[in-house]
């Protein structure tokens, strides 16, 4: 069975609405989530020597697992960031 051209466009169009859907909604639950599990976040402490930085990196987990989910929040953001893009492009002149 052999799909045409518009039936392709329609299959992209869906994935990328689906997507960016996705995207919508799981960017803000990560940032949440990463910005609360993350150690000390209120300790305004200052650390200035190297090996007290070593003391707080090395072996917390819950640190690395925090900066991992920001990790994956960018691509999130930049399928975000194309989506509006592409909208704005149509109503340009509306918003300036």
């Amino acid at each position: 069975m052999e799909t045409t051209i518009k039936e392709t466009e329609q299959i992209v169009d869906t994935i990328k609405r689906f997507g960016t859907g996705i995207a919508i909604i799981l960017f803000p639950v990560f940032f949440i989530i990463s910005n609360a599990i993350h150690p000390d976040l209120f300790d305004i402490s200052m650390i200035h020597d190297v090996q007290s930085w070593i003391e707080h990196f090395h072996g917390n987990n819950l640190l690395h697992f925090a900066h991992i989910l920001e990790l994956f929040m960018a691509p999130l953001l930049i399928v975000t960031a194309l989506h509006f893009m592409g909208r704005l492009k149509k109503k340009g002149v509306y918003f300036g």
